[in-house]
């Protein structure tokens, strides 16, 4: 009798065990999506930052059609990009995200250029009247955007890899055109397949 009773006891142990296990399980994924979630007020502020970049790229365009420039600049590109990946390795960026991130807002920026040029080509336009200077007004602009665009992706860095905070990144910004925002936002996410999280399993 006190035999099955020890036994009661030891069963008894290890089912309130396992309830503890079970409980602690279903916990970490509900903590894990809560914590995702409470990224996505700055997943909101990167592609709010990464449009707004790229809304003074029509300006960028406009300066280079007036005064006839290429919109490719190969040599100025390169540096643009070491400074500004060095700028964001400073601001505890990923080294490889960096560059990536870098690199993905320059092709994007030449591709809104690019569209602007062929529908202007299409559109017989001429001269734009009250275009700000590139060197003056312009670039010193860029500037500060891009450093709230690295801010934005510093505060970001550490969720981009799960599959809903990917899909949301992915979503164009209003008045963005789905191309150039591609360019803009897939350099940004890492490589390989994204992690799913509790929200993509549901």
């Amino acid at each position: 009798m006190i035999r099955f009773a020890q036994c009661l006891l030891i069963v008894g142990h290890l089912f309130l065990n396992i309830s503890i296990l079970l409980v602690q399980a279903a916990a970490q994924p509900a903590a894990a999506q809560q914590d995702i979630r409470a990224h996505q007020p700055q997943i909101a502020a990167l592609k709010s930052a990464i449009a707004a970049r790229l809304s003074v790229m029509t300006d960028v365009a406009r300066y280079k059609w007036n005064q006839d420039l290429a919109i490719n600049a190969p040599e100025r590109e390169a540096k643009v990009i070491d400074a500004t990946t060095k700028r964001a390795v400073a601001m505890d960026l990923e080294p490889a995200l960096a560059r990536r991130a870098v690199t993905a807002q320059m092709e994007a920026s030449k591709a809104l250029q690019r569209n602007a040029f062929a529908r202007w080509r299409a559109e017989g336009a001429g001269k734009f009247a009250d275009v700000p200077s590139l060197g003056e007004t312009i670039r010193p602009q860029i500037d500060q955007l891009t450093g709230a665009f690295l801010a934005a992706l510093s505060q970001s860095q550490t969720v981009l890899q799960f599959c809903s905070i990917q899909g949301d990144l992915l979503v164009p910004a209003e008045g963005i055109s789905p191309d150039v925002w591609q360019l803009a936002t897939m350099g940004l996410l890492p490589p390989g397949p994204c992690t799913p999280d509790r929200s993509t399993r549901e």
